[in-house]
């Protein structure tokens, strides 16, 4: 019969997904109040011709690493790239979401944090998102979930 390996020792503010299950268990409940997950929110859209196409993304993971930095409570989660650009859908390169299918996966992916016994917060990089991030905070709230979400 194998050994469990050791779990790694995680920084804390560190990223999420570096975490096993059985961390994520201890995690949640180690504290008194519900420790904080932040999503980092993009879009993968055009920036004009001097600008990569992720940098709404990349931004908005090194403010959530730089908030969450030395706090015990907090982890980041993996970011999501992709939001609500149809607005620049005519220019080369921008991958966009529909509303309704970004709201979809917003509530899905806190439903899951919330469930974990996460509080998530949404982090916005992209301010076409910032409709479908309200909506998603009033549908999970409607169904008993906490979360919040804030824009930089």
């Amino acid at each position: 019969m194998s050994e469990p390996v050791p779990a790694l020792p995680i920084p804390p503010g560190s990223s999420f997904a570096l975490m096993t299950s059985p961390d994520t268990e201890r995690h949640a409940t180690a504290g008194v109040h519900k420790p904080v997950v932040i999503l980092p929110l993009g879009a993968v859209e055009q920036h004009g011709p001097h600008l990569p196409l992720g940098v709404d993304c990349w931004l908005a993971e090194a403010v959530a690493l730089a908030a969450a930095e030395g706090q015990a409570s907090m982890r980041v989660a993996e970011p999501f790239a992709y939001g609500s650009s149809e607005h620049h859908r005519s220019f080369s390169g921008t991958m966009s979401l529909s509303p309704q299918t970004f709201i979809a996966v917003l509530v899905d992916l806190c439903t899951c944090l919330a469930e974990d016994g996460f509080l998530p917060v949404m982090l916005n990089g992209h301010g076409g998102n910032r409709a479908a991030i309200q909506v998603a905070i009033t549908t999970l709230g409607q169904r008993g979930i906490v979360t919040a979400g804030f824009s930089y």
